[in-house]
């Protein structure tokens, strides 16, 4: 069940657990307000207290610009049964759930991405119905990860058009089937691309690349992702991160 209030205006959109809440979206939000970025935060499993974080997380984001509109939903899901990889896994699917649960409550465009990204320049608004960071597959003998690797789940744009709710709903209701894998979101963005791209004639996808987002932290950049251990050791993005969340004393 959601609980709060879904975004009408566009904006970046992320999911987490509160441990990453805490951790990253001082800086993101941070981020988005200096560079004019609306944001949602979607929050599986808050705590009271985590409420009131993002709360002061608000306040203070409004005092760095407050053109920026910053709000945040949550929702309440018994993982207990889960392992620790699959609660991992199950968080980097939430995103791409709850927005295909949103899109018939009123939701407008969206750019889903990362909680752990920094938006370091302008998201456009497209006119396309998709955007997706789509590139050349990793070939390292492992079909799966040769499968879900031809999109990065960082950047996926989802705009206010029937067909790319079709989309978003297709995946979102797709993954809710599928085991708790890691690159699931990944493969099924890509097969349900494929498929849409066929059978919806019309559709159109802006196709994203490493000028857009980027995993090196390159200055001109507009997202910097943090992949991997290089959320925590790379002295580019730590540093930026870093910069970032002390706007806001967090």
């Amino acid at each position: 069940m959601i609980h709060a209030c879904t975004p009408s205006n566009f904006c970046a959109f992320a999911s987490c657990d509160p441990i990453y809440m805490h951790d990253h979206a001082p800086a993101l939000a941070a981020s988005c307000a200096l560079s004019g970025t609306n944001l949602h935060i979607h929050v599986v499993s808050a705590s009271g207290d985590d409420i009131d974080f993002l709360l002061t997380l608000y306040e203070r984001a409004q005092t760095l610009n407050k053109e920026v509109n910053f709000t945040f939903s949550f929702s309440t899901i018994d993982l207990s049964e889960l392992s620790a990889e699959q609660r991992r896994v199950y968080y980097s699917l939430d995103r791409f759930i709850t927005v295909g649960e949103m899109v018939d409550e009123g939701l407008g465009a969206v750019f889903i991405t990362d909680i752990d990204c920094l938006i370091m320049g302008s998201i456009p608004q497209l006119g396309e119905d998709i955007g997706l960071f789509i590139r050349e597959p990793f070939n390292n003998g492992n079909p799966w990860e040769t499968l879900g690797s031809n999109v990065a789940a960082g950047a996926v744009y989802i705009n206010n058009t029937e067909f790319a709710k079709k989309y978003i709903k297709g995946v979102s209701e797709d993954l809710k089937t599928r085991d708790l894998r890691w690159f699931t979101d990944q493969v099924v963005l890509w097969e349900k691309y494929k498929l849409a791209m066929r059978d919806n004639q019309g559709m159109s996808c802006r196709s994203f690349g490493p000028d857009f987002m980027d995993w090196e932290f390159i200055e001109g950049t507009t997202i910097w992702t943090g992949k991997g251990p290089r959320k925590y050791d790379n002295p580019i993005y730590v540093g930026k991160k870093k910069e970032f969340a002390e706007l806001l004393e967090m």
